[in-house]
């Protein structure tokens, strides 16, 4: 425990050394080399019992760090130090400027649920006035709740502040939250009144342990004395002992020996009367058998034959399932292809955009040449059926060609010998008659064309493949129609949704600069928003705005303002330069202007040009550029947080 004690002892130093590096650079500066003109600083005057630390310390703020002195002369000379040093700021509190009036007592109501400040801290009486001028309207209440349903008293002057540190003030505001500046010297404080208390209660087991040691000192001298007087009789007991020890393992091992053949034969018994009952039950099993084996064995031939229709069944699976998974495979191709087309498709439709007015001109063309192709259609429809019918014409001329030769067959057999010499019987006139008849038959027939037949299937094949030409060019044609549908359609849907996002975000921010106005974008054309102008509309209950011209330039730097601001928060950027866009703005609208990028920067970077001193108290970084001694330029740079910290 004493080491214990003597580490705690070094972290309680610790940390109250760290206390001092947490004090603002001010304090700290007067606490090293003007201790002596000072009493302390407040929150070493007092003493807060610790449940109470973080609600006052939270209510106090920097008043923790106020510096107590004598009177106004001490801090002025103190505060001349300061700025001969550029050492800081420290507020002073000269014990002659504390005055107040007669502490108000604890509302009846609330002597149950909250107490005052001032009675449970506890301090010199020389600080009474002090004390009482800074803790004397303080309620403290157990939870926010609590102090919410109590929120009448701040109208009699009262400060609330809650145990978890949120405070309550009679101009309307309520804080909570983490104060970083006092959050180090709160959690120093609490781990030095932990560890005090640690210390506290290790001294007191201490002494207990002292104590406890003293009777147990005593006790064992009295045993000692006891021990001498017995350690004979011991001996002959512990030998007596041993013996009867080592008989009695003797007798256990003789015991487990005779305990093991017992079991040993008990279940040799058991396992001869279980193989006994194997042995009649595998006989009736074998019985069974022959007969499951007939059955089995005609079973078998069948299944034999289903074997071999299953092999051929299972080797067809096996193609079929390596197929799938080829399948498989280029469905997986296809859906990682997809992702990358969907992306791919979503820049084409921005693409086909700028194409449709090509591809209508393109379409124009198209149906031209489509006009062009269904003329020469008709015209190879108009030839193929003049082919068919010579092709028919030719036939029925056939037809009574082949008729006419068998006449002439018939009459050469009637009328001409083997050798073709004229039939005694025929007279020479008849003959000279059917001689022009065939000569006439003849040249009305005409020279024959051989090729016609080849002629009118080229022609044919040449039609089919028109034919099929038209259907595939229809077909492309319906599916560019699709296409070209399909994807205004999806521009229009997210340009209305991203419109109307946009729509009551530009109406909101300019609602910020005026609360008792709206500006309304809306669609000169409706049914065409991809290529609709987009229009204003500005409504006020104060000002009669009838036309933009009538608008200040600061509020018409406002219009453009907030539709800058409300695209940057729409789609984020990576980072916005922004030049004097404040310079027409007063300084309330430029508070506005601040908070808001202040607000947007969480997730935008914002680089601004401006010489508005309202807007860069906004700024996390503020870069100058000044003319030195020298003549040239020089750049400085202020981080405003740690600025505002020190």
């Amino acid at each position: 425990n004493i080491v214990e004690i003597n580490k705690l002892k070094n972290l309680i130093g610790e940390l109250k050394e760290s206390l001092i590096e947490n004090y603002p650079r001010g304090v700290r500066e007067i606490i090293q080399y003007k201790k002596e003109k000072i009493h302390d600083i407040f929150k070493n005057i007092i003493e807060i019992p610790f449940e109470y630390l973080e609600a006052l310390y939270n209510l106090l703020g920097n008043t923790i760090y106020d510096i107590i002195v004598d009177n106004e002369k001490t801090a002025k000379e103190l505060i001349s130090f300061l700025k001969e040093k550029r050492a800081g700021w420290a507020t002073f509190r000269p014990l002659t400027l504390n005055k107040y009036d007669k502490v108000k007592d604890l509302p009846e109501k609330l002597k149950s649920g909250a107490v005052r400040a001032i009675d449970i801290v506890k301090y010199d009486s020389q600080y009474d006035s002090l004390v009482k001028n800074i803790l004397g309207n303080v309620i403290i209440f157990n939870n926010y709740d609590s102090a919410v349903e109590n929120k009448d008293v701040l109208n009699d002057g009262w400060r609330i502040v809650t145990l978890q540190g949120e405070v309550f003030l009679p101009s309307g505001t309520i804080s909570g939250g983490i104060r970083f500046n006092i959050e180090a010297t709160l959690l120093s404080e609490k781990s030095i009144a932990e560890n005090e208390e640690k210390v506290k209660d290790l001294m007191e087991s201490n002494e207990f342990l002292k104590k406890d040691l003293e009777i147990l000192r005593n006790e064992i001298d009295k045993m000692k004395e006891i021990r001498i007087k017995l350690e004979p009789i011991i001996i002959r007991l512990e030998n007596l002992i041993r013996k009867k020890s080592e008989e009695r393992e003797k007798l256990l091992e003789r015991r487990k020996k005779l305990e093991v053949y017992e079991r040993e034969g008990r279940f040799l018994e058991d396992r001869l009367r279980a193989i006994i009952d194997e042995i009649n039950s595998l006989q009736e099993d074998i019985k069974i058998c022959r007969d499951k084996y007939e059955n089995y064995r005609i079973q078998k031939i069948a299944l034999e034959k289903e074997l071999n229709l299953l092999q051929e069944r299972y080797s067809y699976l096996e193609k079929r399932v390596k197929n799938i998974d080829q399948e498989k495979m280029k469905i997986d191709n296809d859906l990682s292809n997809l992702g990358t087309n969907i992306n791919y498709l979503e820049n084409r439709i921005k693409e086909l955009l700028q194409e449709k007015r090509k591809v209508l001109e393109e379409n124009n063309e198209f149906f031209e040449r489509q006009n062009l192709l269904t003329a020469h259609i008709k015209e190879l429809e108009k030839r193929w059926q003049e082919y068919r019918e010579e092709e028919i014409i030719l036939l029925e001329r056939k037809k009574d060609l082949l008729n006419r030769i068998r006449e002439l067959e018939v009459d050469i057999e009637n009328n001409y010998h083997g050798n073709l010499e004229l039939k005694i019987g025929l007279p020479e006139e008849k003959l000279k008659i059917l001689e022009k008849d065939l000569v006439k038959e003849l040249e009305e027939l005409g020279p024959v064309n051989f090729l016609a037949k080849t002629k009118l299937e080229e022609e044919e094949k040449k039609y089919k493949e028109l034919i099929m030409q038209i259907d595939d060019v229809y077909g492309s044609v319906s599916s560019l129609k699709k296409i070209i549908r399909e994807t205004k359609e999806e521009a229009e849907r997210k340009f209305i949704s991203c419109f109307l996002q946009f729509k009551d975000l530009v109406n909101k921010n300019w609602q910020l600069f005026f609360p008792n106005s709206s500006l309304e974008i809306f669609l000169d054309n409706e049914n065409d928003p991809l290529s609709s102008d987009i229009k204003l509309r500005i409504s006020s209950q104060k000002k009669n705005w009838r036309n933009i011209i009538m608008l200040s330039g600061g509020e018409k730097s406002l219009v453009g303002i907030s539709i800058l601001l409300s695209a940057v928060e729409l789609a984020h950027v990576n980072f916005c330069f922004w030049d004097e866009i404040d310079s027409a703005l007063d300084n309330q609208n430029a508070m506005v202007l601040g908070r808001k990028i202040k607000e947007l920067s969480k997730e935008n970077q914002f680089i601004l040009i401006s010489h508005n001193p309202v807007l860069m108290q906004y700024a996390d970084i503020i870069y100058g550029v000044t003319l030195n001694d020298k003549g040239s330029s020089q750049v400085l740079s202020w981080k405003l947080e740690e600025e505002v910290a020190n």
